[in-house]
């Protein structure tokens, strides 16, 4: 066993410089991977004041400013009516049951869609994730949907005014508590009703590194890794370690008595010879 051992590590020994490029295939993997794009945050910037009512689902008179939404971003994107639509134009996982779909969607939505102020007058819509067709979907549908949420929660504003005379939103913010107005089309006057400002930007992120990128890397390691073994066992195997009657002698610890030499080059001279 020692003996195959050795012959072994020698064998080993032998194609000690090829054992870099044992790590040649995962590298170009990796740099093949980061060269193109493989995650994108499509944007859309939505006009809309951080006091704007917006309405909530809850009660048909339940409003909330854009700040508190943005804030609670679940009241726009978790909805229930949300999800619904969404999943009509949206398929995560084709020929999935309703129910399940539904549950992945949400997920999709919590770790993907982001709500964030721009500056005073407007927001941003923000899909990250690594499907752009779905990133636009998403997007579009949000943005229409905060819209509608818009002029939905300016007609609420109307209704609360009529019935108590007071622009009041859920909770009582005080962003919304003003004195009565004049007149209903001043109070509504106050705010615009959300829009789209420009059309959706969508901005390509690389990066070398991402977990999911792990178990191809390795795999590849591992079977380079894998077939330099089988190198180095077959070299040890073609060339022995052994090459003197001495190196024989000293590793056995027993005495040469003779040698029988290889006759193929000996048949090989004299048939050159004659």
């Amino acid at each position: 066993m020692r003996y195959y051992i050795r012959q072994y590590c020698h064998g080993m020994w032998r194609i000690r410089q090829l054992l870099p490029l044992v790590f040649l295939p995962s590298i170009v993997y990796l740099l093949v991977a980061s060269a193109a794009p493989d995650r994108f945050s499509v944007i859309q910037k939505v006009a809309v004041q951080k006091t704007a009512p917006i309405a909530i689902s809850r009660t048909p008179l339940d409003i909330m400013p854009m700040s508190d939404m943005i804030s609670r971003p679940a009241e726009l994107f978790l909805d229930e009516f949300a999800i619904l639509d969404l999943g009509n134009a949206v398929q995560v996982v084709p020929g999935m049951r309703k129910e399940t779909a539904s549950r992945t969607l949400r997920g999709v939505i919590e770790s993907s869609m982001t709500l964030k102020q721009a500056d005073d007058s407007s927001v941003l819509l923000n899909y990250y994730g690594s499907d752009v067709e779905m990133g636009k979907t998403m997007v579009n549908f949000y943005t229409q949907r905060l819209v509608s949420r818009s002029r939905d929660g300016l007609v609420r504003s109307m209704r609360n005014l009529n019935r108590t005379g007071a622009l009041e939103t859920n909770g009582g913010s005080p962003q919304l508590q003003t004195a009565r107005p004049t007149s209903i089309e001043s109070a509504i006057s106050q705010f615009q009703p959300a829009a789209p400002e420009g059309d959706i930007r969508i901005q390509e992120h690389r990066t070398f590194w991402r977990s999911e990128r792990l178990f191809p890397s390795v795999g590849m390691l591992g079977g380079t890794l894998m077939l330099w073994l089988i190198l180095a066992g077959f070299v040890g195997w073609v060339y022995p370690p052994f090459k003197s009657e001495g190196q024989i002698s000293r590793y056995l610890d027993i005495p040469v008595i003779g040698t029988m030499p290889d006759i193929v080059p000996l048949i090989q001279r004299m048939q050159l010879k004659n």
